[in-house]
């Protein structure tokens, strides 16, 4: 949906959309769709019935320009589909369930456009690619949508992750939800923003490393660097919201 700054509604989108909504540079926006499939399998021997998470581009006056699954992304690409569907047992089945026995086939959280003045910084990619984060797997992708194909993925070390982000300095930043089945993350320590350089794959913690920098969200949570390199942290599942420095002071 979007509305005018008044309230009054400006179009709707008629699709089972879902978790992101980001600006694409050329004025629409990238969002994350799903679809109830039954009967033949486009993914054999992949059983129905499942859940299939796709990418949306719409224009910016609502029209849907393209539908790109994210399960045949996964499954065209061999090394991909390796990891995707490593489940520990001798047949191919998905071990994430929706309800009533319905396989979630992936369970997509996030997407985001590479724009041309970040490009720069991540020569491995280009502008126009896309990062996709898939919870259940704990794997963030980056592929090119014309193309239809995976540039670059890594599991961990996040777990349960949202809300990957490009950054200028060529790193990713990553609210690494490191979900633990409790309530308090008593067990893992918590959650934390994690900074990867995907080049190396070198990593650090950018906050909730320390034990004096608590925070956990089991599910949800965002982060977002700000223009004066301050990174604003949303701890969504404990209601919190707030703001670091780069000393790691909260500022709010």
């Amino acid at each position: 949906v979007k509305m005018h700054r008044c309230g009054n509604v400006q179009w709707t989108v008629p699709e089972m959309t879902h978790h992101s909504l980001e600006q694409s540079e050329d004025g629409g926006y990238w969002t994350t769709g799903r679809h109830y499939v039954e009967g033949t399998s486009s993914f054999p021997p992949i059983p129905t019935p499942y859940i299939e998470d796709t990418i949306l581009k719409i224009s910016a006056d609502s029209k849907v320009l393209r539908e790109m699954s994210v399960p045949a992304l996964l499954f065209n690409d061999k090394r991909a589909r390796a990891e995707w569907l490593s489940n520990g047992h001798d047949d191919l089945r998905i071990l994430n369930f929706y309800a009533d026995g319905i396989s979630e086939l992936v369970h997509v959280n996030d997407v985001e456009e590479l724009t041309a003045d970040m490009a720069k910084s991540f020569p491995q990619f280009a502008a126009g690619d896309l990062m996709i984060s898939i919870r259940n797997t704990n794997v963030i992708y980056v592929v090119d949508p014309k193309a239809g194909l995976v540039k670059w993925h890594q599991t961990g070390p996040w777990f349960r992750q949202h809300d990957p982000d490009f950054n200028p300095d060529g790193t990713l930043v990553v609210f690494n939800n490191n979900t633990d089945s409790t309530d308090d993350g008593s067990v893992w320590g918590g959650s934390s923003i994690v900074s990867l350089n995907p080049s190396t794959g070198s990593w650090a913690f950018r906050y909730g490393g320390n034990s004096d920098q608590k925070m956990y969200s089991r599910g949800l949570g965002k982060v977002q660097v700000l223009e004066n390199g301050n990174v604003l942290i949303t701890e969504a599942t404990a209601g919190r919201v707030f703001e670091i420095n780069s000393k790691d002071e909260v500022v709010w």
